[in-house]
């Protein structure tokens, strides 16, 4: 299996390389100035997403994976926004 253009069976593949990719993607979401704690939580949110999501074979994985925990982590960002009441006028 290799991480760079070749496709990647869904079931195992993935998960291997979300494992083996570990320390990168801490170090990516830590560059976005997501916490320690957060990143932790989205690392292990990511595997339990790739574990349980039923996919065909994914073509680039490395860039698969790094999609996903952009997109949780933005996702995570932009939620407290959600819940901060407006200032009355």
């Amino acid at each position: 299996m290799t991480s760079q253009g070749c496709e990647v069976p869904a079931d195992a593949g993935l998960r291997q390389l979300c494992l083996a990719l570990r320390p990168e993607l801490r170090r990516f979401l830590l560059a976005r100035r997501v916490g320690e704690a957060d990143a932790d939580d989205l690392l292990q949110d990511l595997f339990l997403r790739v574990e349980t999501s039923v996919t065909g074979p994914v073509r680039f994985p490395r860039a698969y994976l790094y999609q996903m925990l952009n997109t949780m982590a933005h996702s995570r960002r932009c939620v407290p926004w959600k819940c901060v009441p407006r200032p009355c006028s």
